[in-house]
């Protein structure tokens, strides 16, 4: 090959490969203009308990849409990185392990069982990595267990023993049967409730307890055994495909009859979706109100959750709403991402909801946010809740000294 062309050859390859070495230069001032997002985990039980993990992550999603659409946190796009946290069983400190490590979030949202809560907050405090808890009611989350990395939403189940023992002490009923799935939110609400009404009415009598293993409750038998107790009144903390079952056999049974009921998850829509007429009226219970006697603000939430979503919004969703919520805030005010600088902000200040301010305490980190009492019944065929009556996150705690001996710490 003659060398002039040899020569324009090699210019023109030179040429060419500089041209894809160096980038257009808008397309450089472009890359770094993109902000890095704010990224957070989410762990939820998806697989476990599949309504109520999407009607939490649904109010979470809500609370971020809401933020990304003014313009994100710091300036900065929400990112929500959702994992399944598989039950626990050392499965869930694996995958959140795997959300700080490989992932690189910022922060953790999620829990939902409180097995599974207690596990992955053991990997919060080793991981010095800020735990928001949507759902876990056992009251060693922040307790005998708590440390400085783990915040929570839902109330203790402290907090529902007293609050429902403040209400079944005026029912007539002296012999109780509780019932309750065999693991630790199972005994933790059952342990509180027996605790605090034992001391409110002294003369009731525990005549009987059942544990079925959760998601595999024997119906049948197990009706047909509190039957068999001649119970006046019946605890219940089932949920779920194991709470439908119970009520169906139950109703067959006639076991509930002329029977006083208290359930912590009867009046919620995410046990609704196949119960129609077959939710017994009057049971004494939690729920989530989105219509009646209820607030402008928190009636213009459930109407936002319903348009976005085109269904009605359960307790799980407006917890996790108000998780995702507060913690975005609290990013917010600290200005950076830093997990102290957030922690502090969360610690100490107050945090706008639909139903007010809320915030965390100090000697706990347990959220102001408190919960609807009422009663179960049925409204045009289907599931209903009424009677509400809003329980404020104030009225159910012990003193801050009986917590620092819990937690094994100084007052703060």
């Amino acid at each position: 090959m003659p060398r002039k062309i040899i020569y324009w050859v090699f210019s023109a390859l030179v040429v060419v490969a500089c041209t894809k070495q160096v980038p257009d230069s808008s397309d450089v001032v472009s890359a770094r203009q993109q902000p890095k997002p704010v990224k957070i985990g989410e762990l939820l039980s998806y697989a476990a308990s599949p309504t109520w993990a999407h009607l939490t992550k649904k109010g979470w999603q809500l609370a971020v849409e809401q933020f990304n659409a003014a313009g994100g946190v710091l300036g900065q796009p929400v990112e929500v990185i959702s994992r399944d946290a598989k039950g626990g069983s050392g499965k869930a400190a694996t995958v959140m392990l795997d959300l700080i490590e490989r992932e690189q979030v910022d922060f953790v949202v999620g829990g939902m069982f409180s097995h599974v809560a207690l596990e992955i907050s053991q990997v919060a405090e080793r991981e010095n990595i800020l735990l928001m808890v949507i759902w876990a009611g056992s009251s060693k989350l922040l307790w005998e267990n708590g440390h400085d990395h783990v915040f929570r939403i839902q109330p203790p189940s402290y907090f529902y023993g007293r609050m429902f023992a403040e209400a079944a002490r005026e029912l007539p009923a002296k012999r109780w049967v509780t019932i309750a799935p065999n693991f630790e939110a199972g005994h933790a609400f059952t342990a509180d409730f027996k605790s605090a009404l034992t001391e409110m009415r002294p003369d009731v009598e525990w005549v009987g307890e059942y544990w079925p293993t959760l998601g595999k409750i024997d119906a049948g038998p197990t009706v047909q055994a509190i039957k068999n107790d001649k119970p006046d009144a019946i605890f219940g903390c089932l949920a779920g495909p194991d709470l439908n079952a119970f009520i169906r056999e139950g109703r067959l049974r006639g076991l509930f009859d002329d029977i006083d009921v208290v359930d912590c998850f009867a009046g919620l829509p995410e046990n609704w979706s196949s119960l129609g007429e077959e939710l017994p009226s009057g049971w004494i219970t939690v729920g989530f109100p989105i219509e009646g006697d209820i607030s402008p603000e928190l009636k213009n939430f459930s109407d936002q959750f319903q348009t976005r979503w085109n269904e009605r919004p359960g307790l799980g969703s407006w917890f996790g709403y108000l998780a995702m919520n507060s913690l975005l805030q609290a990013i917010e005010t600290a200005g950076s991402k830093d997990r102290e600088a957030v922690r502090a902000v969360l610690r100490s200040q107050s945090f706008r909801t639909p139903i007010g301010n809320m915030g965390f305490r100090s000697i706990d980190q347990q959220s102001s946010v408190g919960l609807w009492l009422g009663r179960t019944a049925t409204t045009n065929g289907q599931p209903a809740f009424v009677d509400a009556e809003y329980k404020s996150g104030d009225q159910y705690y012990p003193s801050d000294e009986h917590i620092q001996k819990l937690r094994n710490v100084e007052g703060e």
